[in-house]
């Protein structure tokens, strides 16, 4: 998976945060197209789900300080996530093969449709309120 300006949401920290969210997509495909590298797919997708729960918990409290009212929803679909990746990724433990293919295509499916939509939604209230504060401040 690769960066693109449609993935943006105008949140600098947040667009590093996912940037480097897609690094480890990226990486985790291409070690997956390896057959000896079961062990390693893993690791990385352990990694993965260790640093996407970093990202969920920062981007709840951005939410958090910015009042946004649907952020407890969020929150909820984030956990929601980790409960279904933790479950995917131990059946690809015991079982390989086309787990770890279904690992993968969770994964890439879920990401990329969260990151197009509901990341969109709160960024676009926490930029609005942004500029307000600039606005107010000149």
């Amino acid at each position: 998976m690769e960066w693109t300006s449609a993935y943006s949401t105008g949140i600098d920290e947040i667009d590093i945060q996912h940037k480097r969210l897609l690094r480890h997509f990226s990486i985790l495909v291409e070690a997956s197209e390896n057959p000896d590298s079961w062990g390693d797919i893993q690791h990385l997708a352990t990694e993965l789900r260790q640093f996407a729960e970093f990202h969920f918990k920062f981007e709840e409290a951005l939410m958090r300080l910015f009042q946004y009212p649907g952020w407890e929803t969020h929150a909820l679909v984030h956990q929601s996530f980790l409960t279904q990746c933790d479950a995917r990724l131990s059946k690809s433990l015991n079982e390989g093969g086309a787990a770890q293919d279904e690992v993968l295509l969770f994964l890439t499916n879920w990401v990329t449709n969260h990151i197009l939509k509901a990341d969109m939604d709160y960024s676009k209230m926490i930029l609005n309120k942004l500029r307000q504060c600039e606005e107010c401040a000149a």
